[in-house]
């Protein structure tokens, strides 16, 4: 028994310390990621770095992205690069959101569009309360129609439809949802995060221990060689039935843009963690 209680103390320690070295090494890679993102003043909203708009252009735009967060109370911010240091888009997108601490309220909650003409890719981020507006289908229609103008280099027409169809679809969430659950979704957003945290690191430990346990109680048993110790009595086999029961066939029909990805209608949110640790929503197109 005291050998048992030596081992549950080393596993119990090896956990932990794999765990700090885990908290370690994605401190490190946050810090690198940083360093790597630009440093920009979060009031302009818009940083065309490939120079894809002009003067005029821009000021309009941001007359637009000051309305939509000025209605919806959700921060927004257009981006262009010529070229991506990151290791794609989407990691582009979401460290330059959350590393200049874009965000409105508890949960930062806002929108990123991406330009990258690098990767010829668009991509929309979503954060905090955006999340639960912008489903995976409704970025899908948004970048629908913002590839119809990118597709023919009106690359002002592109921002606009992003800002006008991120307007549509944040006024039919905000018709929908109240004040009090704006609050109730960020309170379950870190409860949740919490929880998950906790409940991973507990069943890593309670394996480990019953794995221990199990390997230094277990006695291997002995091979019986005669079957007729497990039978007490002899089995007959009469007829042999073949029977159909029956056959379900289940067909899903899948919609494609124009451009040839996938749609979801069930409103479901596909989410990732940043390297900042921060939950994104989001999707991406080539064009």
């Amino acid at each position: 028994m005291k050998k048992i209680y030596i081992i549950l103390i080393i596993t119990i320690s090896l956990l932990s310390l794999g765990t700090i070295s885990v908290f370690a090494t994605n401190s490190i890679s946050s810090q690198t990621a940083k360093e790597s993102t630009p440093v920009v003043d979060v009031n302009l909203k818009i940083y065309d770095y490939a120079n894809l708009l002009t003067e005029s252009e821009e000021t309009s735009l941001y007359s637009q992205i000051q309305e939509f967060i000025n209605t919806y109370e959700m921060d927004m911010a257009v981006v262009t690069i010529e070229e991506n240091n990151k290791s794609s888009s989407m990691a582009y997108a979401d460290d330059f959101y959350d590393y200049n601490n874009f965000g409105i309220g508890a949960n930062k909650s806002g929108v990123l569009f991406l330009i990258d003409m690098q990767n010829r890719q668009m991509w929309m981020s979503t954060t905090g309360y955006a999340i639960s507006i912008y489903s995976d289908s409704r970025i899908d229609n948004i970048l629908d129609y913002a590839y119809n103008k990118i597709s023919i280099k009106d690359y002002n027409g592109c921002v606009e439809q992003f800002i006008r169809y991120s307007k549509y679809y944040a006024n039919l969430g905000s018709s929908n949802q109240s004040s009090s659950s704006y609050t109730d979704y960020n309170k379950k957003s870190n409860h949740v995060l919490g929880t998950i945290k906790m409940s991973f690191i507990i069943a890593v430990i309670a394996t480990g221990v019953y794995i221990l346990i199990g390997l230094t109680s277990h006695t291997k048993p002995k091979n019986q060689q005669n079957a007729n110790l497990y039978i007490s009595s002899r089995i007959k086999l009469n007829k042999q039935l073949d029977n159909f029961v029956n056959e379900f066939v289940t067909k899903t029909r899948i919609e494609t843009s124009s451009s040839g990805s996938s749609r979801s209608s069930s409103g479901r949110s596909s989410t990732h963690s940043g390297s900042s640790g921060r939950s994104h929503g989001g999707g991406g197109r080539s064009f």
